[in-house]
């Protein structure tokens, strides 16, 4: 990490621990919104359920076959097709839980945590440049399994001295500087962002004025 990107690391830390400034607190604010719910049950379970109660008595399209889900399981989890020797000896199994036993070797692999980075440089910094710590951060993400609070709270309050998630501060240094100088913070901006990639919700109207159909959005 360059002295540079370290600056604003440090920076974006010193926000997070004032609740007085306005970036800090719409990210808390976010975050406790996206907070996942406590179940008991196997999310796959819950996932299955609610996919039967919605389906009910309407016809549905027959399962993928094997060549079928080996090739799309591939491109999804591993970003790449099967090569020749994987598929074959997927072909050959013939026990009963091969495709979930396909899936879980994916997740535990090297490629899921490059083929996620990737998709998520993408969705989250939307052509803002790469940096080396940022493709760190993410891939390491990956691997261990972060949940998306953690994430969350990694790229709105980055740790400077935590060397696994110091490169969230990527998120932020990429809105925050402009021709490679330090920037006025775009609260407004930033905001917006926070809202539609972290939240799933969409504040650009409040910059403004009310929303005009979504009472809590306020400007």
């Amino acid at each position: 990490m360059n002295e540079y990107h370290e600056s604003w690391v440090q920076r974006c830390w010193s926000w997070s621990r004032s609740m007085w400034k306005p970036v800090p607190f719409v990210a808390m604010v976010l975050v406790a919104a996206v907070m996942p719910a406590i179940g008991s049950e196997p999310l796959h379970t819950t996932v299955d359920r609610l996919i039967d109660a919605k389906i009910g008595e309407a016809q549905v399209a027959p399962a993928a076959d094997d060549a079928e889900f080996l090739r799309r399981v591939m491109l999804d989890l591993a970003g790449r097709i099967p090569t020749s020797r994987e598929a074959r000896r997927f072909f050959d199994d013939k026990t009963a839980g091969k495709r979930q036993v396909l899936i879980d070797s994916l997740l535990a692999g090297d490629d899921y945590p490059r083929r996620m980075q990737e998709l998520f440089h993408v969705m989250l910094m939307e052509r803002r440049g790469e940096h080396p710590e940022w493709t760190k951060f993410l891939r390491y993400a990956f691997r261990e399994n972060l949940p998306w609070d953690r994430m969350a709270r990694a790229l709105l309050s980055p740790q400077a001295g935590d060397e696994n998630l110091r490169g969230s501060a990527y998120f932020l240094t990429a809105r925050l500087t402009k021709e490679g100088a330090m920037a006025a913070v775009d609260v407004p901006g930033l905001t917006r962002d926070v809202g539609r990639l972290i939240a799933g919700v969409d504040l650009g109207c409040a910059q403004c004025h009310d929303h005009v159909s979504i009472e809590d959005y306020k400007q």
